[in-house]
């Protein structure tokens, strides 16, 4: 599976820079959505780095809201345990906000 990184130290910076909000441009960085193919990727592996990107996101404290926070299972993958325990920290860190 890639590995998908994101900075958001980075990312924030380049947004006080330009003067302009980034808010709803986070698409780009994170490989979700109708391109990718499920059936490439490890499926656990996938929802454990989603929900780890989604915890960063909180912890960044770089946003207000956490919009669709459940995504991941639109295109009707699942992994193979409890999604809540994959979430779990994502969720901690989302009411910590």
């Amino acid at each position: 599976m890639p590995q998908e990184c994101f900075n958001w130290a980075e990312w924030n910076q380049a947004s006080e820079e330009s003067g302009k909000s980034h808010a709803g441009r986070l698409s780009y960085p994170i490989p979700w959505g109708t391109e990718v193919f499920y059936s490439q990727w490890d499926i656990n592996e996938l929802y454990r780095t989603y929900f780890r990107l989604v915890e960063e996101l909180a912890r960044s404290a770089l946003f207000d809201i956490v919009g669709h926070f459940d995504r991941i299972k639109v295109f009707g993958y699942w992994p193979a345990g409890p999604v809540l325990n994959l979430a779990e920290n994502s969720l901690q860190a989302i009411k910590a906000c």
